[in-house]
């Protein structure tokens, strides 16, 4: 946070419309431009040979300069990220669930036994009781089952930092591949936030998505079924070049 606001206070410094910063900013690289040639010119000499010498040189920089950042710009857009569901996803030890519906937490639960021995709940107060309640029925089950309450589901930023927060306190000797964040639960934003803070790679993903049945000419979801793993696979395209 603090690199960007330095970074946004310097550019003011090379912003014609900011009159005075800029002609400190200009006066300042004149300045640095200055103190390089003299070094160059203690390095290479003062006679005229030496100045075609230090132009020489200085036009090898800008062109090296050039040619990296052009080389570094086409290998980041080869970088794209590819998406893909996996069906019957690998079991793991620990699982954070958004909780809204406890069907849904149960076949999520359910599912990744008998790896499963750590699940977070993170639940809002509206959803405490289900949360509770679950953990009352299954807490005996499993090694820890923490309920974590955040304070505004449409906060997406909340649910990421409390994330981010399991994720770096896992247990002792855990990789964070061994745990899967389920965002099927909350709130939208609250997903969004839970997604956000798996971006990171080697943090799994999942949803359990709804299973339906056509009545007449309406589908209707009639129960929860198996998890789906999100995978984000980081620069895929390049691996094939």
């Amino acid at each position: 946070m603090r690199s960007h606001r330095i970074r946004d206070v310097m550019t003011l410094f090379f912003d014609p419309r900011v009159f005075p910063l800029f002609i400190v900013g200009s006066l300042a690289l004149a300045a640095a431009g200055n103190g390089v040639y003299a070094l160059l010119v203690d390095w290479l000499g003062d006679e005229p040979h030496d100045h075609l010498a230090i132009l020489v040189v200085a036009l090898l920089v800008l062109l090296l300069a050039a040619v990296l950042l052009s080389a570094i710009l086409r290998l980041l857009r080869k970088q794209e990220v590819v998406i893909t569901n996996q069906p019957n996803p690998q079991k793991r030890r620990g699982l954070i669930f958004l909780v809204s519906q406890k069907d849904t937490l149960a076949k999520a639960f359910a599912y990744h036994q008998p790896a499963l021995s750590h699940c977070w709940l993170i639940s809002s107060a509206e959803m405490l009781n289900v949360a509770n309640e679950f953990k009352a029925e299954h807490e005996a089950e499993i090694h820890a089952m923490p309920v974590k309450i955040i304070n505004d589901p449409f906060d997406w930023q909340e649910t990421k930092r409390l994330i981010d927060e399991i994720y770096q306190s896992r247990p002792e000797g855990w990789d964070e591949r061994d745990i899967i964040t389920d965002f099927t639960g909350l709130t939208k934003p609250a997903s969004m936030g839970a997604i956000l803070a798996c971006l990171i790679p080697g943090r799994p993903l999942e949803y359990v998505p709804a299973l339906y049945e056509n009545r007449g000419d309406r589908r209707v979801a009639i129960a929860p079924g198996d998890p789906i793993e999100i995978s984000l696979d980081y620069g895929a395209e390049l691996l094939k070049k």
